[in-house]
């Protein structure tokens, strides 16, 4: 298969690019990206001709020999990127989140079905061997029912973007459309997958970090409701405690890593089985190595983007799952702002739904609200 990489920041360089450039079967056949600078760095990288090398993501899409595109960039942008590659006849792997508002997200999906096209989403978490642990144990009924899903990223680390282009774009919601709950949603996604069902409800609780200008959160604590069961993701940027615990009506799984710290930014320390028998801890093995780990989740998903594409299947990580996710975390700046319960999935109506982050400005909020106070979003009384 022949894919062009559009956004050539470090998550491409460091991930995709070499990933990519690795899996049989695959030739990276063009990239693109609007800084010259990061153009330069992954055309010597995977070795390109300039003619391949395209500084319009327009002239890329154009060429009728490249069959898919990953898409990589801010998502403020993606989805006029994301449609012009369905426009022009090319299945899309596209980066978390998969947009900045829902309505987004909707019209991506139907673009994409209505011409016979992949969208997948770069939710490569579900490929760790420790997750694919707890599926396993969940789905062979050996934790009975789950009842809670807990999942702590108290220490998230907060690390800048291609210096070339803006590195704290992460921190402008105008560009990111979140903070660290959008950012490192990855939690969001995993808990519909573990628990194999989507969320009804979320509630949240978030705040920015004092020591910033506030524009996004730093904090964040949701829960969600399924059909049978509830999930909490704590999630910061900072230092905090991480891990995994899965409990059911028969057993409870629990994941720690080096130094109790947080996924993915510490290695795997050891997992446990707690049922009626006794303790079991399985010997799951993860490279300390943070690139070349990544690169070892990203290929499985770059083989079963090529293969849904080979059988016109439905990738594992589909868009919808991408949409849901963004509502997830939306719904949860919602929540906190309105102080209640948010109901999944996101009514069409609703102005987040719409307009994503810059929805939140014409919802019926307390003026006098913590969050409003502090600026965060850019909310103003």
């Amino acid at each position: 298969m022949r894919i062009g990489l559009i956004g050539c920041g470090n998550i491409a360089y460091q991930m995709h690019a070499p990933t990519l450039a690795a899996t049989p079967g695959v030739e990276v056949a063009g990239i693109a990206d609007v800084t010259p600078a990061r153009l330069e760095v992954l055309r010597d990288q995977l070795g390109l001709p300039a003619g391949r090398c395209h500084p319009d993501a327009r002239d890329l899409l154009a060429r009728a020999e490249i069959e898919a595109v990953v898409v990589t960039v801010p998502q403020r942008f993606r989805r006029n990127l994301v449609m012009a590659a369905i426009a022009a006849g090319k299945h899309v792997l596209c980066e978390k989140p998969i947009a900045f508002a829902p309505r987004e997200a909707a019209e991506m999906i139907a673009a994409a079905r209505a011409a016979g096209l992949r969208l997948a989403m770069v939710h490569n978490y579900i490929f760790f061997p420790e997750i694919l642990w707890l599926k396993d144990l969940i789905l062979s009924g050996r934790l009975g029912e789950v009842r809670l899903l807990t999942q702590n990223y108290l220490s998230v680390e907060d690390r800048p973007a291609a210096a070339e282009y803006r590195p704290d774009w992460r921190h402008h919601p105008e560009l990111s459309g979140g903070g660290v709950l959008m950012d490192m949603l990855h939690p969001v996604y995993l808990a519909e997958w573990l628990v194999g069902s989507p969320a009804r409800s979320v509630s949240a609780a978030v705040r920015p970090d004092p020591s910033r200008s506030g524009a996004v959160e730093a904090f964040a604590l949701s829960r969600l409701e399924f059909d049978r069961g509830y999930g909490l993701i704590n999630m910061a940027w900072g230092e905090g405690p991480g891990g995994i615990e899965v409990a059911g009506t028969a057993g409870r799984a629990l994941v720690f890593y080096e130094n109790f710290g947080t996924c993915p930014f510490m290695p795997l320390d050891r997992a446990y089985l707690v049922t009626a028998a006794g303790v079991e801890t399985p010997d799951l093995k993860r490279p300390h190595d943070y690139a070349g780990f990544f690169c070892e989740t990203y290929r499985p998903l770059v083989e079963d983007f090529m293969a849904s594409v080979r059988e016109g299947r439905q990738p594992v990580a589909p868009a919808e799952a991408g949409q849901r996710a963004l509502e997830i975390v939306l719904g949860s700046y919602e929540s906190a702002l309105l102080e209640r319960v948010v109901r999944l999935p996101l009514a069409e109506s609703d102005p987040v739904f719409a307009s994503g982050l810059d929805g939140l400005k014409s919802l019926p909020f307390d003026a006098d609200h913590p969050l409003v106070r502090s600026g965060l979003y850019g909310l103003r009384a």
